[in-house]
């Protein structure tokens, strides 16, 4: 497992943007196919995976995982914080 923390956070957004990517291709869908179903432009999609855009808000990403049919990849991160939340 990588240790994220000694990544800034634009780094580590871009580093999401190029996952994003993969995950969009894997989904055989178009940037504009994407930027449509989150209600986003091209331009935004493409500034975020190819690393230009060096923040972006959690609520986009969250619309740009839901896009691509990934936001159950969020499943073991969620849990975690649910876990901790009760403890």
């Amino acid at each position: 497992m990588e240790d994220f923390s000694d990544y800034s956070a634009p780094e580590l957004v871009k580093m999401l943007g190029s996952r994003f990517k993969e995950y969009r291709l894997r989904a055989n869908m178009t940037q504009k196919e994407v930027a449509e179903m989150a209600g986003l432009s091209v331009l935004s999609v493409y500034r975020f995976e190819n690393g230009t855009v060096t923040n972006i808000s959690l609520s986009t990403f969250l619309l740009l995982m839901k896009a691509v049919g990934c936001i159950n990849d969020l499943n073991d991160l969620m849990l975690s914080s649910a876990m901790w939340l009760h403890h």
